[in-house]
């Protein structure tokens, strides 16, 4: 029998830093110019890492204050909580630890994991703001995963996810409060029920927050 996890995964983070573009990449391999989110997207993939499938629901919250409530809501039974910033913004880094860490412990399960995506790593040095040490030294403090990418190019948008369902598969408090955790047989049929995380999948948007 193969072992099949469901995770929801909130991507969280100031407005323009690129949530909805790094989602975009990573369900359908593409590059989306910059919509700011209304509320929240939600997408889904499956991917197959090391011989185990992972399903990633993921949501794109809103990251304009006026949405911030709204978006703690979903924050509910996530098994995730990925914060991202702008390497090309120092206000969008510096903000993760004064707001959206806090917001994450408030709104999240205790056990939800949480890592840490330094979006644009494409732009060119000279617009830098936060170095790649900054990012990975602020992941530690949090004992979360860290890793630069580039939604435009799509440089390690499916390895970030792929750490990041090894991550969640080592934690065996998040390994049994998987949503929609399903053993499969040969047949391909459930012998477990799965998920309560069905509301809402046919509103997935291709905007970037």
């Amino acid at each position: 029998m193969a072992t099949k996890y469901t995770w929801k995964v909130c991507l969280v983070g100031d407005t323009g830093v690129g949530k909805t573009c790094v989602a975009v990449r990573f369900h359908q391999d593409r590059f989306t110019g910059t919509i700011p989110t209304i509320g929240y997207a939600f997408m889904e993939k499956t991917l197959q890492v090391d011989e185990i499938e992972h399903q990633f629901n993921v949501w794109d919250t809103a990251g304009q204050e006026r949405y911030r409530s709204l978006a703690r809501g979903f924050f509910r039974r996530a098994s995730a909580m990925v914060l991202v910033y702008d390497i090309t913004n120092s206000h969008s880094f510096q903000v993760l630890d004064k707001y959206w860490v806090r917001s994450a412990q408030r709104g999240a399960p205790e056990n939800a994991a949480l890592a840490v995506i330094g979006n644009k790593s494409d732009i060119d040095d000279d617009k830098r703001q936060v170095t790649e040490e900054e990012g990975s030294t602020f992941a530690q403090k949090h004992n979360a995963i860290f890793m630069e990418v580039s939604a435009k190019t799509g440089k390690n948008v499916n390895e970030f996810f792929e750490e990041l369902a090894r991550a969640l598969t080592k934690t065996p408090e998040l390994e049994f409060q998987a949503v929609g955790m399903r053993i499969l047989n040969t047949s391909g049929q459930d012998s477990e029920a799965s998920t309560d995380e069905k509301t809402s999948k046919n509103r997935c948007c291709s905007s970037s927050s």
